[in-house]
C-alpha cells in the first residue's frame, strides 16, 4: 500500500490552484484579445445552443479522439501532431468559454450595475472555471457540458466570416 504524504496532497492541491488560475487567465485573455471572435461566439450560444453542443460533442467524438489516439503513439511526429490537435480543439473552446464568459458577465451588470465591464467579465471568467470544481456534479456534468458547449461556440466563431462579425459588433 503506497503511502501519501502531505508533499503529495500539497502538489495535487497546487496543480489543481494553477490550472484553475491559468484556465481564468486563458478566458479572461481571450475575451480581451479577441472581442469580435469572442461576441461571435456569444451569439452563437445565446441564439442556438443546442447546435454548439452538437457541433462541440462531434468535434470532441471525432477530432478529439483522433488527436488523443495520435498523441499515445509512440512515435515523435505523430506523438506532435496529436498534441497540436488537440491544443487547436483547446484553443477553440478558448474563443467559446470567452462567448459564454461575456454571457454570464452581462448578466451580471445586469443585476449589479455598479459592476466595470472588466470586473463582470472578471468575476465570470472566474466562476465559470470554479463551477467545474463542484465536486460531482461539476466534475462529471458541468465541466464537460462547459467544454462541449465552448468548443461548439468557439468553432461557430473561428470559421463565421469576419465581416458578419464586424457589422453586428459595429450595429
Amino acid at each position: 500500500m503506497a503511502m501519501v504524504t502531505i508533499g503529495d496532497v500539497f502538489g495535487i492541491f497546487s496543480l489543481i490552484v494553477g490550472i484553475c488560475v491559468s484556465g481564468w487567465a486563458m478566458i479572461l485573455g481571450v475575451a480581451l484579445i479577441f472581442p469580435h471572435r469572442t461576441e461571435s461566439a456569444e451569439l452563437a450560444v445565446a441564439t442556438r445552443p443546442w447546435v454548439c453542443l452538437a457541433i462541440g460533442f462531434s468535434l470532441a467524438a471525432t477530432v478529439g479522439l483522433f488527436a488523443v489516439a495520435l498523441a499515445a503513439q509512440p512515435a515523435p511526429m505523430l506523438k506532435i501532431a496529436g498534441t497540436t490537435l488537440y491544443l487547436l480543439l483547446l484553443a477553440t473552446a478558448s474563443i467559446g468559454a470567452a462567448g459564454i464568459a461575456q454571457i454570464a458577465a452581462r448578466r451580471a451588470r445586469s443585476v449589479d450595475p455598479s459592476l466595470n465591464a472588466y470586473g463582470a467579465l472578471s468575476r465570470s471568467s472566474g466562476l465559470i472555471v470554479l463551477s467545474g470544481l463542484v465536486p460531482l456534479l461539476g466534475w462529471f456534468l458541468i465541466a464537460p457540458l462547459l467544454l462541449l458547449f465552448s468548443l461548439g461556440a468557439g468553432t461557430r466563431a473561428v470559421l463565421q466570416r469576419s465581416d458578419k462579425v464586424l457589422t453586428r459588433a459595429v450595429s
